[in-house]
């Protein structure tokens, strides 16, 4: 009986492990596009939807950005930690954008970033 349990409770845990490496971390190709930012939302306050900004993300780390329909007025450099789901930006100018983003969603048509109190939702348009 007692090693029944025991071979029940490794075969949960060899299926658990299983299931979980299928489980897909947030991808570099996704990430790689033109992104709108659709709107900005404050800890405890009211979303703020705006569709005035891009982001671009290029396959060689670079990074530009702006008001749509306008050229990029910044630009920089991108890494993805993709373990620790954690999207840093650093710009030419060095701005107040700049720094560790937490990825809450990455996939090949939404992102949503988290940074300090600040929840910012992306829709891929390129």
């Amino acid at each position: 009986m007692k090693q029944n349990r025991v071979r029940i409770s490794l075969l949960l845990l060899v299926a658990c492990a299983f299931a979980l490496s299928f489980i897909s971390k947030p991808k570099v190709k996704h990430l790689i596009g033109t992104w709108e930012i659709y709107k900005v939302q404050k800890k405890n306050k009211s979303p703020k939807e705006n569709r005035e900004k891009f982001l671009q993300f290029d396959e060689d780390g670079t990074i530009q950005g702006g008001s749509i329909g306008d050229a990029p007025s910044k630009n920089g450099t991108w890494t993805l930690d993709d373990t620790n789901l954690i999207l840093t930006l650093n710009t030419a100018e060095g701005n107040k954008d700049d720094g560790e983003y937490s990825i809450v969603k990455l996939n090949k048509r939404e992102m949503i970033l988290l940074k300090n109190a600040y929840t910012i939702f992306f829709e891929k348009i390129k």
